[in-house]
């Protein structure tokens, strides 16, 4: 439906359209195509790909690790994301699609701890040094994070309205959220802004329907709701 092709000439790939115009040079190790979302993403070999045609999976491996590099371009053949990263995926769904990445660094082992997220037109959402990017929520217009064993949150537009410093995060609706430091909780509204610093122990909080409480008086069990804290 797109008119794309993808040809390959001397173990290179490229793209062409079917009238016969070359969109990008034929020089990819390998393309995988999104022509539905307007987009390829494509593997560019740094070296000679004659090693990968080795029956030893550990010299392939090394190669593949050491001398491949991923970008994305649309079917203009425009580069979208340049040819700078470890790995792409296209993820999401209809109500949220985006481009998970996986930037390049020398300990190809650890590649994993600089993961980030773009939009499908090449825009940053998420920049490409956490841990893990890929808890994406797009009905709650959450995305969640994590470096070093801390959490944090974005929206999908970009903004980190909750820094990734917390033990925990949890939330019901993207209205509220209860997080953990140290041990003890406290409450964030969805603009990152304190409720109340982390200062509860797990017996002075509880949840009920979907909602949050903390113990005001533990000599009645008096529990107040947390929206109530936060209307005020």
């Amino acid at each position: 439906e797109e008119e794309i092709a993808i040809v390959e000439r001397k173990n290179k790939n490229g793209l062409i359209s079917l009238k016969g115009k070359k969109l990008t040079p034929i020089k990819f190790f390998k393309i995988e195509d999104h022509f539905e979302y307007g987009l390829a993403i494509c593997t560019l070999s740094l070296v000679n790909p004659v090693p990968v045609l080795s029956k030893d999976l550990l010299i392939r491996s090394i190669y593949e690790t050491e001398n491949m590099r991923v970008g994305v371009v649309n079917l203009n053949g425009k580069e979208v994301l340049p040819f700078k990263y470890k790995l792409i995926r296209l993820e999401g769904d209809k109500d949220f699609s985006y481009l998970r990445v996986w930037a390049y660094q020398k300990d190809s082992y650890r590649f994993n701890e600089h993961e980030g997220i773009y939009s499908l037109e090449g825009k940053e959402i998420v920049p490409s040094v956490f841990d893990r990017a890929d808890q994406v929520d797009a009905k709650n217009n959450l995305i969640r994070v994590e470096k070093k064993q801390f959490h944090g949150m974005y929206d999908l537009k970009g903004n980190e309205f909750i820094p990734a410093k917390y033990d925990q995060i949890n939330y019901y609706t993207n209205e509220l959220f209860m997080v953990k430091k140290d041990g003890l909780y406290g409450f964030l509204d969805n603009k990152g802004k304190t409720i109340f610093l982390p200062q509860y122990t797990e017996d002075q909080v509880k949840t009920i329907a979907n909602d949050f409480f903390i113990l005001t008086d533990d000599t009645n069990e008096t529990w107040k709701n947390v929206k109530e804290f936060q209307k005020n």
